[in-house]
């Protein structure tokens, strides 16, 4: 992700405040926390009258603010606006708006149903600032065990780089009971961040809260029914009678299983073998990537990233469009594009692989670029499972459901340019394919690329690009 230097003279606070309300009554809070930030004029109000229909298209809801569906379905609700979930992605809305330090308020309650979770999350952002990335989170969360990233029950705060994954910076555990109403009361003061929900507080610090300034607000909620009400942003200023509270460190639960789609199978085996061996003399590259996925969906309906366990998930749709718009009539995809690119030494790409049964015809890796055609070397997923490689050699059979370790070498210069290995055990060699016509390098991508069926679906972890001097040519 893209950072930026944070100005020293900022300040960024942000409070929620949560109070459980019922029905008309309200149970204020008895342990009073002093509020870091102190409301001023009133820069947006969202009751939740307008628009008519929310839809992916941004629509004006107020002077200078527009509010679209990022994620499921939202509908006007007797109090306020409600979530649709169905699968994938969790319910957000995304409000554009702009604003600087401030003060946030908007009212929540989830319907608990089995097997599904409650909870909201608030995000505040810049994405020019920090592209592909919340600068401030805070969560309120029912319980821990339906969110991808392990996120635990109670108040969370944190930063979140959506492909490198969130730092927590506070935590405490709270309960929140299902049908009835909370309050958020979020303050934002340059690089400080206090968060209070239903009589709990947390407060942390990290520079990128204070990227200023704020371009848009995000609202989520967990996959269980929610509604929200009453959404408010104030300006704000320091409160001069506000002390700073005991930081709240986060201490991260034990990793769970990695998560699996909607079609998926959750089944995994140990960890593939050490790669010692295989990787000695070679020196790590950093690893530096962008996402391609269909042009008209989010990355977020087609990428998952897993910070616990460090994993990847990608999956593609039959119907998905190519990854850029007309005329672009590549097949449907969703990759990670290393930002490897070379043309001289020796370069390997290392991780552990996991594709998802059903998935058949599709690339889960390759090396792009070649004198010949686009690629010097793709690995597909065949029927029943079967790992192919170049020439249509196979690699490995049965590689559904399972963990295995792929590592793929390449020396554009040498005769025998590519050597495939399985689990550090030689598997394939695959010649070169000669150099690019428009002199361009070769890099690695790993994802699905095609499919056959109506999805395809690979996890991608331990994920290391290495490379080494062209003197230790590959044998």
């Amino acid at each position: 992700m893209n950072s930026r230097l944070i100005p020293g003279a900022l300040l960024l606070a942000w409070t929620i405040s949560a109070v459980a309300q019922t029905g008309s009554g309200t149970t204020t809070d008895a342990n009073h926390v002093e509020p870091m930030a102190l409301k001023g004029k009133l820069l947006f109000a969202d009751d939740f009258k307008t628009p008519a229909d929310y839809t992916k298209q941004l629509q004006p809801v107020a002077e200078s603010w527009r509010v679209r569906t990022a994620h499921a379905d939202w509908a006007r609700s007797s109090e306020g606006v409600k979530s649709l979930w169905k699968s994938g992605h969790m319910p957000v809305l995304a409000y554009e708006g702009t604003f600087r330090d401030a003060v946030i308020e908007v009212d929540f309650r989830f319907h608990k149903e089995e097997g599904r979770w409650g909870g909201c999350r608030i995000s505040a952002t810049n994405s020019e600032l920090n592209p592909r990335a919340y600068a401030a989170s805070v969560w309120a969360n029912s319980d821990g065990s339906g969110h991808d990233r392990g996120r635990p029950q109670g108040i969370l705060l944190e930063h979140d780089e959506w492909s490198a994954g969130p730092e927590w910076v506070a935590h405490k555990t709270a309960a929140f009971a299902s049908n009835t109403w909370y309050t958020l009361r979020l303050e934002l003061i340059g690089d400080k961040a206090q968060a209070t929900c239903h009589g709990v507080t947390v407060y942390g610090t990290h520079e990128k809260f204070g990227l200023l300034p704020k371009t848009s607000l995000w609202l989520g909620v967990g996959t269980c029914a929610h509604e929200l009400r009453h959404l408010r942003v104030y300006e704000a200023t320091l409160n001069p009678r506000w002390k700073a509270p005991v930081s709240t460190p986060v201490a991260k639960p034990a990793k769970p299983a990695p998560k699996t789609g909607a079609s998926s199978v959750a089944k995994t085996s140990a960890p593939a073998a050490k790669t010692d061996d295989l990787t000695a003399g070679w020196t790590p590259v950093p690893l530096k990537f962008d996402i391609q996925k269909a042009w008209d969906v989010d990355v977020n309906d087609r990428h998952r990233y897993d910070a616990v366990t460090g994993t990847h998930t990608l999956w593609i749709l039959k119907g998905d469009k190519p990854h850029a718009p007309p005329p672009n009539r590549t097949g449907p995809r969703a990759e990670l594009r290393f930002r490897n690119d070379y043309l001289t030494g020796e370069h390997m790409f290392d991780a552990d692989v996991y594709v998802v049964r059903g998935t058949t015809d599709a690339c889960v890796m390759q090396i792009w670029g070649s004198g010949l055609s686009a690629t010097t070397m793709m690995i597909h997923v065949r029927q029943g499972g079967r790992l192919e490689g170049g020439g249509g050699v196979t690699l490995k059979e049965d590689a559904y459901d399972k963990w295995f370790n792929l590592k793929v070498m390449h020396n554009p210069a040498g005769a025998g340019a590519v050597k495939i290995y399985i689990d550090n055990v030689p598997v394939g060699t695959r010649p070169g394919r000669g150099f690019r016509k428009d002199g361009g390098g070769f890099y690695f991508k790993c994802g699905v690329y095609g499919l056959k069926g109506d999805r395809a679906e690979a996890r991608f972890r331990n994920i290391k690009l290495w490379e080494r001097p062209a003197s230790n040519p590959i044998e």
